[in-house]
């Protein structure tokens, strides 16, 4: 059987959870609304606060798998598109065309810069990461590999046999090859403006 002091602890208690709803403004399903306003006792209170999370803790599941399929959704759409831009491009390559209007929009081909590939990321050096999560800073790093690839295509457009090599050398010391990392050949893309 409870005793006075134990009844003044609980009604203080849901005066105090009272309060704090109401400071917060959690009126979802007029729950709140309802345990302001009424003569709740507190674990009433309790017991609608936790039905009340276990419903958000579901829809949020439910939200999270929902999201998912999306993304899945988007990222296969992504692929397709990027499939059939590809053969846009190869097709206009081929015809030797570089723009076309078509009823949908006009298409036209452009080169790609090369894109940076990740061969093995444990390999990179930690200059490339960011803190304070170590994720890779791809764009310093994709900056230095086209920065070393710029070098080098200079030097064997201006040098040849030892004047090359020695270059090539030099080229090596001021931008280092860099482990675990490689860029792309570039490639061909269209722009559709509709």
């Amino acid at each position: 059987m409870a005793t006075t002091r134990d009844l003044q602890r609980e009604m203080e208690a849901a005066a105090v959870l009272r309060d704090q709803l109401k400071a917060l403004g959690e009126t979802d399903d007029g729950l709140a609304r309802d345990m302001i306003e009424g003569e709740t006792s507190l674990f009433e209170m309790i017991d609608a606060l936790v039905a009340a999370d276990g419903e958000d803790a579901s829809t949020v599941e439910g939200l999270a798998s929902y999201i998912k399929s999306l993304q899945e959704r988007k990222s296969r759409i992504e692929a397709r598109s990027e499939t059939r831009r590809a053969l846009l491009a190869s097709a206009l390559e081929i015809a030797g065309v570089t723009r076309h209007a078509a009823p949908a929009g006009t298409i036209t081909r452009k080169a790609v810069a090369p894109k940076t590939i990740i061969i093995e990321e444990s390999d990179i050096p930690t200059r490339f990461f960011v803190t304070p999560e170590p994720r890779l800073d791809k764009k310093a790093l994709g900056d230095a590999l086209k920065a070393r690839q710029a070098a080098i295509d200079e030097a064997q457009n201006k040098f040849q046999g030892d004047e090359l090599a020695a270059e090539l050398a030099k080229v090596n010391s001021e931008f280092p090859p860099i482990a675990g990392a490689a860029l792309s050949n570039g490639s061909q893309t269209v722009q559709i403006r509709r």
